[in-house]
């Protein structure tokens, strides 16, 4: 996670394996921590996503409280890891 200058938006980068409702669940923890997409580059390269979300709070500013950014980072995580797992025992 990084703030880009330029856009005035907090940069965010997800590398994961691509499944369905990726993006549904990202969006998801977006709603829950109140933060707005500005905009998404999505590339699915095989069976894996590397996607790059521009974000901002309500207000319209990169993020800046680096504790609220870990949290965000670790909810992103274990929502992401949580939804592999649940995958891969579906497929068994």
């Amino acid at each position: 996670m990084a703030n880009d200058i330029r856009s005035g938006s907090t940069m965010l980068e997800v590398i994961s394996p691509d499944r369905p409702g990726l993006l549904a669940r990202i969006a998801r923890v977006f709603i829950e921590f109140g933060i707005r997409l500005n905009n998404a580059r999505i590339a699915t390269l095989g069976e894996r996503v590397e996607d790059i979300f521009f974000i901002t709070d309500q207000e319209g500013n990169a993020l800046s409280d680096p504790d609220f950014c870990e949290t965000l980072q670790a909810t992103l995580r274990e929502q992401l890891d949580m939804q592999v797992a649940k995958t891969s025992a579906h497929a068994m």
